[in-house]
């Protein structure tokens, strides 16, 4: 051994040699935990309630408009359902959708492309508004003025609405799409 060799015998000595990260100051994060599924929200997502009416159905259609929905969707419609028909016909949207108690669903829907949903209560998030139509049990619907950037949130029926907020689905980063209703119970449970 050396001179300026140390001889080390206790693990408090040893520690004083090994150096030290420096204290961080944390800046404040919202941070909640669920200890069922580790669900983890490193943001408070705010949420507001739905003040709009969203849409209003068009009884009457012109046989144009009627004609866009394919005769095998028109024959899908459950009576005392809500049954929502979206196509893409000018460009690309994203959709998410929840309905009844069934998983949330999230896909691209192409231009060209359409999807029917049908459910007792249907939640719909459509990412491009200004590049689909939606009818409701075969009838167009006209939606109400969207956001700035074009997405548009949709609850069926309308009375609905009261139970959800904006925004309807929460997409944390690596995790599963919840809806906003479960995240506020998260949220309320973990305060």
């Amino acid at each position: 051994m050396t001179p300026s060799a140390k001889s080390v015998t206790t693990k408090e000595q040893v520690e004083k040699l090994i150096p030290q990260p420096q204290q961080q100051t944390l800046l404040p994060v919202a941070v909640k935990l669920e200890q069922d599924n580790a669900l983890t929200t490193p943001f408070k997502v705010e949420l507001y309630p739905i003040k709009d009416d969203m849409y209003s159905v068009n009884q009457n259609p012109s046989e144009e408009i009627k004609a866009i929905i394919p005769i095998e969707t028109q024959k899908k419609v459950v009576k005392d359902n809500q049954n929502i028909y979206i196509i893409a016909d000018q460009d690309q949207t994203w959709i998410t959708y929840k309905k009844d108690n069934n998983s949330i669903r999230q896909f691209l829907l192409k231009k060209g492309e359409d999807t029917f949903v049908s459910g007792k209560e249907v939640r719909i998030f459509v990412g491009n508004v200004n590049a689909v139509k939606v009818f409701l049990n075969n009838h167009p619907l006209q939606l109400s003025p969207t956001s700035k950037n074009g997405v548009k949130s949709l609850v069926f029926p309308r009375e609905a609405k009261s139970k959800y907020k904006i925004p309807l689905f929460i997409h944390e980063p690596g995790k599963e799409v919840i809806g906003s209703d479960e995240y506020e119970l998260l949220i309320n449970k973990n305060d």
